[in-house]
């Protein structure tokens, strides 16, 4: 492993570990994990959090992985391109309640960088019960309910 990618996985496991326990603190559902490259992907996989059941991966769209990643745990493939992190955190909950991997009401971790680097630096808590008409310009949930 190079020594850019011992740092890469250095920081991942820092800010993974915290988002979990900010998880179990916040009796957080589910922790979200946005990683845009495959290497990511694999840093993670490698990783002790792989086996954490609460830990949705949310990928972009373009993205091709092995099907070892699908096998071990929920994924969700997320509108792809250059969205600030809300849009890409608001369409990715959309995403998980249509796949039916979280309820409308969860509350959600999510661990995200800047789109298109595998940097992981920011950390939000949603609570779903009170935030969807917040999270979009229209309320969301007659659209889910009636999909």
């Amino acid at each position: 492993m190079s020594e850019a990618d011992a740092t890469l996985q250095d920081k991942q496991a820092v800010i993974v570990s915290n988002a979990l326990h900010l998880s179990q603190d916040t009796r957080s559902d589910r922790v979200f994990l946005f990683l845009n490259s495959e290497k990511a992907c694999q840093i993670f996989l490698d990783s002790p959090f792989s086996a954490r059941e609460e830990i949705i991966l949310v990928i972009p769209k373009a993205l091709t992985l092995p099907e070892e990643f699908s096998e071990k745990r929920p994924v969700i493939k997320n509108w792809s391109g250059n969205q600030s992190r809300f849009s890409r955190i608001k369409y990715a909950f959309l995403q998980a309640v249509l796949q039916k991997e979280i309820e409308m009401d969860n509350k959600i971790v999510c661990v995200l960088g800047p789109w298109g680097t595998d940097h992981l630096d920011t950390i939000t808590i949603h609570d779903l019960a009170l935030s969807w008409s917040e999270e979009f310009p229209f309320d969301p949930r007659s659209l889910i309910t009636n999909s």
